[in-house]
């Protein structure tokens, strides 16, 4: 449940911000983290990322950590389980 609505908050913050498109946009912003750049998930829609996906997740709430985890565009894998 906190996964899914963390998820649906970031995917809405970008479709939210006034005068941005989904086709404008262009991240990650500096400050944000990167799923694949930072965390090593692969996002090709094979390669199991829910290990890299989870410490990212859990990395968004610790202090000195960004705030923002940038989910590059394609498929990503996410066969759990999650903690």
């Amino acid at each position: 449940m906190r996964l899914s609505a963390l998820l649906l908050i970031l995917a809405g913050l970008v479709f939210l911000m006034p005068g941005l498109s989904a086709d404008e946009f262009i991240g990650p912003l500096a400050g944000w983290a990167n799923a694949k750049g930072d965390y090593g998930a692969v996002g090709d829609g094979k390669a199991d990322d829910t290990a890299a996906l989870q410490q990212a997740f859990d990395d968004l709430v610790m202090p000195g950590k960004p705030r923002v985890l940038y989910l590059p565009p394609g498929p990503i894998a996410l066969p759990g389980p999650w903690r």
